[in-house]
């Protein structure tokens, strides 16, 4: 994965330069229209970020402007597939205008928690994927005034720790080479009081370098908004971590031994043709062996009701067994015929493994690409999805369902995001 986090070390790069360059401009246009003379160069660069700064405008001048959010996510843990659920601890931010404090200096407001709680009612409930929240607690404020390089006057951040589970649903059609989607959502509706949220790039990320023993995480990210049900007003603002499992652990404890017994049946065809009980004893003897480490390696695999990649390859171990089983009976057969059968057999199995393991690796490469590949398609759906939102009622997008994350790219379904192409093959 080197290669990989070569790209993303990259891409993070470049986002930062360009922040840094959006900063620099911004700076100088202040220097501008302090002086008074704004050149016909550096009135296209207030156009620019007037455009990039007037969502935010127009949002905080509505009534019920509950704000930007940002998340930071400090920590993934016990991520469980099987019941669908993860763990999370994550920093949130919410956004208001405090008419009262547009001269107040920017930093923290001494007491204003208690005035904070009597204008919304922020709790857990607004967590509306929550499985079990452990905490959801106030931490501090600060008095901003601006979102990003845009200037709103009695701006306040105000900051939220949250802990708990969260359900997600999660497949696992291509395990040991599954990656999933690990997402928080916030709903607009908070108190009884249907609040429009926006959430911003800057503020989703990681707020400390996070590590899986398991899972590989992409940085960073995801925020997006999408409508609640098809409601026209009424949405939710999600982030997603995604993650794809590090596959060795299964791949050399699990298929390579299993491989290699099975390989080992082969030695049957080199036992003197009239020698059946040999044969036939140590068939029988891995093929228990066999049934016996498939019961041993049971706790360590997903309990579920339909069938896996590494399921997939164990059930084609066991035809393969039954298929040296069945050559060892045929002891009477014609030499120069059986002779070709096992050649047959052993090339069989060595072409079936071939096909598995390239065809699993191109498989987990294609998917690292496409996770990496995410950041761009996600903000731009976040784009479509908030100008349907938006949108006059005779020109809004209708909301249909597209592929988002799961296994293999996943079947979880989201509305009016088309956020990837997915992976339409399967290793088998």
């Amino acid at each position: 994965m080197s290669l990989v986090a070569a790209r993303l070390d990259n891409k993070r790069e470049v986002e930062l330069k360009d922040l840094l360059a959006q900063r620099k401009a911004a700076d100088k246009m202040k220097e501008v229209k302090e002086s008074g003379a704004i050149t016909a160069a550096s009135s296209s660069d207030v156009a620019v970020t007037q455009q990039c700064g007037n969502q935010y405008v127009e949002h905080f001048e509505k009534k019920d402007a509950l704000g930007v959010l940002g998340f930071e996510i400090a920590s993934l843990r016990d991520i469980d597939p099987v019941a669908g659920t993860f763990g999370c601890s994550m920093l949130l931010s919410f956004f208001k205008v405090v008419p009262d404090l547009h001269d107040h200096p920017t930093g923290s407001v001494k007491g204003f928690k208690e005035r904070w709680d009597t204008l919304i009612q922020i709790n857990e409930n607004a967590l509306a994927n929550g499985a079990g929240i452990d905490s959801f607690d106030y931490w501090r404020n600060h008095l901003v005034h601006c979102v990003g390089q845009t200037e709103i006057r009695g701006l306040m951040r105000v900051l939220y720790w949250a802990k708990g589970r969260f359900s997600e649903d999660l497949e696992l059609h291509d395990f040991p080479y599954d990656a999933q989607s690990l997402s928080v959502q916030v709903r607009s509706m908070i108190g009884g009081i249907n609040y429009e949220l926006i959430p911003i790039k800057e503020w989703t990320l990681f707020k400390f370098e996070l590590e899986h023993p398991e899972y590989h995480i992409y940085k960073p990210p995801m925020c997006v908004r999408i409508s609640e049900g098809g409601h026209k007003t009424k949405h939710r603002v999600i982030v997603s971590a995604f993650v794809q499992r590090k596959p060795w652990f299964f791949v050399l404890n699990v298929m390579m031994l299993l491989g290699g017994l099975t390989t080992m049946s082969f030695l049957t065809f080199g036992i003197d043709a009239d020698d059946l009980g040999a044969k036939a004893s140590i068939s029988l003897t891995l093929i228990l062996t066999v049934v016996a480490f498939r019961f041993v390696v049971a706790d360590t695999m997903p309990k579920l009701v339909y069938s896996t990649m590494l399921d997939k390859y164990i059930n084609t171990n066991y035809v393969f067994l039954a298929i040296v089983v069945c050559e060892n009976a045929l002891a009477k057969v014609e030499s120069s015929f059986r002779t070709a059968l096992d050649c047959s057999i052993a090339l069989l199995w060595i072409i079936f493994n071939a096909c598995f393991f390239v065809r699993a690796s191109a498989f987990q490469r294609e998917m690292a690409q496409r996770l990496e590949s995410l950041t761009g398609d996600v903000y731009a759906a976040e784009t479509e999805a908030t100008q349907a939102l938006h949108a006059p009622e005779d020109e809004a997008h209708p909301v249909r369902g597209v592929p988002v994350s799961g296994t293999g790219t996943g079947l979880r379904r989201m509305p009016a995001i088309p956020l990837q192409r997915r992976v339409s093959w399967r290793v088998m």
